[in-house]
């Protein structure tokens, strides 16, 4: 089963990315894919992660479609909560309710944790995690940043 390699750093730290397409592995791909996270304050951590052209379209519209699926299911989980607890009055009903939403959610995570996206990134704190589904990828990624992958880590 793929998983992806996960890589912390610093948030205020400008990420070095190897040359070579996220997508395809092909070399100098002369275009990128902008990958935005907003953080718990309020902020965004934007990057540019290498991609060509054709991997870059790709990729956007595999991160919109994921992104749109959340809130879909976000919504659905919502209304079927409400619709399966209209008639309930007990002490229960808001914990039952986000129960229901949540089991709404485990198909997605499944399908994400056997098929990850290239890349991915996550801000929680003064961190920034980014994943990556190719393991050789991620290590370039770490050779390039390694002084700021080893004070994460320290």
């Amino acid at each position: 089963m793929p998983r992806s390699t996960n890589i912390q750093l610093a948030k205020t730290y400008d990420p070095k990315f190897p040359d070579t397409c996220i997508g395809c592995g092909g070399m100098a791909p002369g275009a990128s894919i902008e990958l935005r996270r907003k953080d718990l304050e309020g902020g965004h951590v934007i990057v540019q992660i290498p991609a060509c052209p054709v991997c870059a379209t790709r990729l956007r519209r595999k991160h919109r479609v994921e992104t749109a699926l959340t809130w879909i299911i976000a919504g659905i989980g919502i209304v079927v909560a409400q619709w399966l607890l209209r008639s309930y009055e007990g002490p229960f009903k808001k914990w039952l309710a986000v129960g229901i939403a949540v089991i709404g959610f485990v198909p997605m995570v499944i399908w994400r944790l056997l098929f990850p996206l290239e890349f991915n990134m996550t801000v929680l704190g003064n961190t920034v995690t980014y994943a990556f589904r190719d393991p050789a990828y991620a290590q370039e990624f770490v050779m390039r940043n390694f002084a700021a992958v080893a004070e994460a880590a320290g």
